[in-house]
């Protein structure tokens, strides 16, 4: 094969297995939110803190969630 250039492989299907039960993971909305929601609120003190740095903080990106 030629430098820089990929090829592209595949696994032979009798390798790959399905995906189980065990594979999934679960998430309990309820408790993602609260958790989420709890950011949010450190999130909102640490800027209440430093106001003048709340616009640098923004300008990089504040995380969101529900």
């Amino acid at each position: 094969m030629p430098r820089g250039t990929l090829e592209m492989i595949s696994f032979p299907l009798e390798l790959v297995r399905e995906p189980t039960e065990d594979d999934v993971l679960h998430i309990d909305p309820v408790v993602e939110y609260d958790r989420r929601k709890v950011w949010r609120e450190w999130a909102t003190a640490v800027m209440d803190e430093a106001p003048e740095a709340v616009e640098q903080i923004v300008a990089r990106g504040r995380p969101t969630g529900p």
